[in-house]
């Protein structure tokens, strides 16, 4: 759970806060966007941790998270695994327990890329975190 001195109170606990599907990401693709999800003006979100699964890796799929500026929140690429379930956990901002900061309306992006001449198939990317609702006046 995050701190709630700084900006406002936590609500709900860490939670799934996002979830993207794509059907399949191309053969040789250098960029797929499989998703973006803009964050409301009246919260923040740290997200703590990056879940994806496939059905079928391809050749060297990967995926990448970016919020806000293209910025990736990855330490590197997360490599998809065929029929397995990866993870990562995102280092935590300055101040935090836990959770990278992505501020109220900026959009995250979830990408993917795709290494040779198989497409990958089935990808699943869920986001997890906690909201920090902002101080905002009514």
């Amino acid at each position: 759970m995050g701190r709630t001195c700084y900006s406002g109170p936590v609500y709900g606990a860490k939670r799934a806060l996002a979830s993207f599907y794509a059907a399949s990401i191309a053969a040789e693709a250098t960029v797929a966007e499989i998703g973006e999800i803009l964050i409301p003006a009246t919260e923040d979100w740290y997200l703590t941790e990056v879940h994806a699964y496939c059905t079928d890796e391809g050749n060297g799929a990967t995926i990448d998270v970016e919020c806000p500026n293209g910025t990736s929140l990855l330490a590197a690429d997360l490599a998809l695994s065929s029929g397995a379930g990866v993870k990562a956990v995102l280092t935590a901002d300055a101040g935090e327990d836990e959770g990278k900061r992505c501020a109220a309306s900026s959009r995250i992006h979830i990408e993917g890329a795709d290494g040779e001449t198989t497409a990958a198939a089935n990808v699943m990317v869920t986001l997890h975190g906690y909201i920090r609702k902002l101080n905002t006046p009514l």
